[in-house]
C-alpha cells in the first residue's frame, strides 16, 4: 500500500491521506476537521474514508501518472 500526504492551501500540515493498494484501489481520508473548506465539493469533510470511484474521479486528474507518479510516490 502506498500513502500519500495531502496539502491544502490556507492549511496548516497535512489535512488528509490518499492510499493506494493494488486490490483495494484509491481511498481518501481527511484527517482533520478543522479546514477553510474541503478539498472538493464531491469530497466533503467526514471522518469516514471515500472510497475508489469517488476518490480516483477528484485526484486520478490531479496526479502524475506511471513512472512520474511512482517517483513522486518515492520521495
Amino acid at each position: 500500500m502506498t500513502t500519500l500526504d495531502v496539502y491544502l492551501e490556507g492549511a496548516d500540515g497535512s489535512i488528509g491521506k490518499l492510499r493506494s493498494g493494488q486490490n483495494e484501489g484509491m481511498s481518501f481520508t481527511y484527517i482533520t476537521s478543522d479546514l477553510p473548506h474541503p478539498v472538493s465539493v464531491s469530497l466533503p469533510v467526514r471522518e469516514e474514508a471515500f472510497g475508489d470511484v469517488i476518490t480516483q474521479g477528484f485526484f486520478s486528474n490531479l496526479l502524475f501518472e506511471n513512472e512520474m507518479r511512482d517517483q513522486v510516490m518515492q520521495r
